[in-house]
């Protein structure tokens, strides 16, 4: 009985040698280029969120200043005037005049598009418009309809020398206009 449990107990020490040192270093050598490789995705990552999340502000509040003038065109009830960059329109007693060649403050070669009533200030609607700079009109009148199409820049503010426009198209049937 003793030899029996000699046997077995050479038997456990034996299947509990444990690992040497060069697999320790291989599988910590493996470990440190895995986890570098997973740092510096995630920093490149954060880098370029930023631009990302100012790209898609720019493109909404874009969105949401052509949806609004478009909204305010449809509801004009006279005094139609469309040039290539402003129209000015009647809303019941009030005049509503859009203009986009508004020179934008920070960067140059761009342009802004302003809402003014009557003779109150003007108030930005869009931002980041490359109309005037490309010489492609924003207002377009084909009898009632009108055509408001805006060149845009892909990026913001922090964005230097990103190139890639975005064409946001919209158009306006005139039908409260006699």
């Amino acid at each position: 009985m003793a030899s029996l449990l000699r046997t077995h107990a050479r038997a456990l020490a034996r299947d509990q040698r444990g690992l040497t040192l060069i697999e320790i270093m291989v599988v910590t050598s493996i470990l440190a280029v895995v986890l570098t490789a997973i740092f510096s995705l995630s920093e490149t990552t954060a880098k370029l969120a930023p631009n990302d999340d100012e790209r898609a502000l720019v493109l909404t509040e874009s969105r949401a200043g052509l949806n609004g003038m478009t909204r305010a065109l449809r509801q004009a009830t006279g005094g139609v005037v469309v040039t290539d960059y402003s129209i000015r329109v009647n809303l019941g007693s009030r005049v509503i005049t859009y203009t986009c060649d508004v020179a934008h403050p920070t960067i140059a070669g761009r342009y802004r598009c302003t809402r003014k009533e009557g003779t109150g200030a003007a108030v930005p609607v869009v931002d980041h418009v490359l109309n005037k700079a490309s010489g492609t009109p924003v207002f377009t009148q084909n009898g009632s309809y009108v055509r408001v199409k805006l060149l845009m820049a892909a990026a913001g503010d922090r964005a230097k020398g990103h190139k890639h426009t975005i064409t946001l198209d919209d158009g306006v049937y005139m039908r409260n206009v006699p």
